[in-house]
């Protein structure tokens, strides 16, 4: 008799107390499940469960039919959270400690620089690196991931992995900081840092589709919404990732005039929560700098842009252009923009500059 076991965090029901759901019927709704268990959209799920884990509070009501206290059932449209920091499965973990003991028997030690890396399809290249880095092909992948799921998960800030997660994660993310020689310090906004200093914003920019990956998997804590864009609950969540620049081929956006205005959108609203505190926003002239500098990167080569995008469904079927749902946004996002940076004297330049950036990276 086979034991039923939860498809995200691999409970068993013997194991545990929690209840296991099955997927529901609703197409959209099932499809949206298959997402968050990164299922193809062709997979039987017949006998496949979900725990209780994996749903908030406010996604149970209580079964008043069956007539019996305490058992709970499901809302209607109640969507699984996937995977999050606070239910993050053991075997990751432990496969990541094991990693890290076994390192003096499978690591080759790299003196001074790690140039090009390409692991599988993602073929980023990963900028050189001065000081001395102990890695190996098999190791680079997983800690690279790992990194950029809790840098999506806790704001962008090391500091709040450390002090809000569990002893675990600590435990692995202090293994990194102290491999991958990582600078956490907080570093002022705008200031210009050396070769030499290794930090996750720029680990996220020399992996950009793997950034992207964690949010298209819904395992990242977005600080933008779909809604605000307008864009529909179905659509991929990589837009909302500003690592997506980096991604964005050149051929699609010759045949999407301005599609840069929605990438550039997100870029803007995440600059006015991440200093909504300290009022000190990042000039626009800076800002589409740092974006236009992003497009041009060479960490996603031109070739490899166009499949990344139709993997996550943003363009359109059989054509090099964007999908529909995204062109429909250019000018509510043009319009967020003008909102947000209403003072800025550069704020005519930027949008004539967004619109007209075609050039190939």
């Amino acid at each position: 008799m086979s034991t039923r076991r939860c498809i995200l965090c691999k409970k068993k029901q013997c194991d545990t107390a929690n209840s296991y759901y099955s997927f529901p019927k609703d197409v959209i709704l099932q499809s949206k499940w298959k997402r968050i268990c990164n299922l193809e959209d062709n997979i039987v799920v017949n006998n496949l469960k979900i725990c209780s884990d994996h749903f908030d509070t406010d996604d149970f009501v209580e079964n008043s039919i069956i007539g019996k206290r305490g058992i709970l059932r499901l809302k209607l449209g109640a969507i699984p959270k996937g995977s999050s920091i606070a239910n993050l499965e053991s075997s990751i973990i432990e496969e990541n400690c094991n990693i890290h003991r076994k390192k003096e028997e499978t690591n080759t030690a790299i003196d001074k620089t790690i140039d090009t890396i390409c692991v599988e399809e993602n073929c980023t290249t990963l900028e050189t690196i001065s000081n001395v880095v102990t890695v190996n092909e098999g190791e680079v992948f997983l800690d690279i991931h790992f990194t950029l799921f809790l840098f999506a998960n806790r704001g962008c800030s090391v500091q709040k992995v450390l002090e809000k997660s569990t002893d675990q994660i600590k435990t692995v993310m202090d293994w990194l900081i102290s491999k991958l020689n990582l600078d956490i310090s907080e570093n002022e906004p705008g200031r210009s840092l050396g070769p030499d200093i290794i930090t996750i914003p720029r680990i996220a920019a020399c992996f950009p589709t793997v950034f992207c990956n964690v949010f298209h998997a819904r395992e990242a804590k977005p600080i933008v919404t779909l809604s605000q864009l307008n864009l529909p609950e179905a659509t991929s969540h990589a837009v909302l990732c500003p690592a997506l620049a980096s991604c964005v081929p050149p051929e699609c956006v010759e045949r999407s005039e301005n599609v840069h205005m929605v990438f550039f959108c997100v870029h803007v609203l995440l600059d006015d929560v991440l200093h909504k505190k300290d009022k000190r926003f990042t000039e626009l002239d800076q800002m589409f700098a740092y974006y236009k500098a992003a497009y041009g990167s060479v960490a996603c080569p031109p070739r490899a842009r166009a499949k990344f995008m139709k993997s996550l469904n943003l363009l359109a079927p059989g054509d090099l252009t964007f999908a529909p749902v995204i062109k429909s946004v250019i000018a509510h996002c043009r319009s967020l923009i003008q909102q947000s940076r209403a003072s800025d004297q550069d704020l005519p330049s930027i949008l004539a500059q967004v619109q007209d950036l075609k050039e190939k990276p």
